[in-house]
C-alpha cells in the first residue's frame, strides 16, 4: 500500500494540468495525458503503480500512443537531453491547435527519430 495523501496530491497535479493544458480536442490524447503525468513526475509524485522506462516496448507505436507514463518518461528524456523547457514550448504551440511538426520546430528532429533513439 502506498501513501494515500501523496497519491491524492499527485492526482491533483495531474488534474490541474488537464485544466490548464492547451491542445484539447486537437493534439493527440496520449500526449495530453502524458503531459499531465510528466508534471506529476517532475513534482516528485510518481504513483505507486508506475512502470520503469525500460519496460516500455516501442514496437510500431509512437510516443503519443503507448501509454501516459511512457509518454511522460519520453518527455522527461526530451527535456533532460535536448530542451529543458520542451513541454512548456509545445504547450505554447498547442494554444493554436496541433501540428505533427511541433517537435521538429522545437528540437530540429522528428518525434519518430527521437522516439526510436530513446
Amino acid at each position: 500500500q502506498g501513501d494515500v495523501t501523496r497519491e491524492i496530491e499527485g492526482l491533483i497535479y495531474e488534474q490541474m494540468t488537464n485544466a490548464w493544458i492547451n491542445g484539447i480536442g486537437a493534439a493527440p490524447p496520449g500526449l495530453l495525458t502524458g503531459i499531465a503525468k510528466f508534471v506529476r513526475l517532475k513534482a516528485g509524485l510518481p504513483p505507486d503503480n508506475q512502470f520503469e522506462p525500460d519496460e516500455f516496448v516501442t514496437g510500431t507505436k509512437g510516443p503519443w500512443d503507448v501509454g501516459s507514463y511512457a509518454t511522460a518518461h519520453f518527455l522527461v528524456y526530451l527535456e533532460d537531453s535536448f530542451q529543458s523547457d520542451f513541454v512548456a514550448l509545445i504547450n505554447r504551440k498547442m494554444a493554436d491547435g496541433w501540428n505533427e511538426s511541433f517537435t521538429w520546430q522545437i528540437l530540429g528532429l522528428s518525434v519518430e527519430k527521437l522516439w526510436h533513439e530513446w
